[in-house]
């Protein structure tokens, strides 16, 4: 389970203001599953390999951006990082699985 603690476990998803997100899972959220598909679809276009933007497309580069913390705070739109992608932040729901990915270690499962 992505979830931090066992009184998260059976809740839905919420943003950072308490609203839950309607119909999304969060916690299921797994690399081969969701992650990997959720970069390629919206992140190759720039982050491919060799890109001088920066690699996302292998686990191994996107694994060091998620724990050294720049992925989320691109994805986020965060003090200093422009928000990613470029063509419209991805829904709330894949941000936030996506960040309880990173949570959980980032791995690769």
């Amino acid at each position: 389970s992505f979830s931090s603690c066992t009184k998260d476990i059976g809740k839905s998803p919420q943003l950072n203001n308490g609203e839950e997100i309607p119909g999304c899972d969060t916690v299921t959220y797994a690399y081969n599953a969701n992650v990997k598909s959720i970069i390629l679809n919206n992140c190759s276009g720039c982050h491919f390999a060799g890109s001088p933007d920066g690699t996302l497309t292998d686990y191994p580069h996107l694994q060091a951006k998620a724990l050294e913390g720049s992925l989320m705070k691109s994805l986020k739109g965060k003090q200093g990082y422009a928000l990613m992608p470029p063509t419209g932040r991805l829904s709330d729901c894949d941000v936030k699985g996506i960040e309880n990915w990173v949570q959980a270690g980032a791995n690769n499962n």
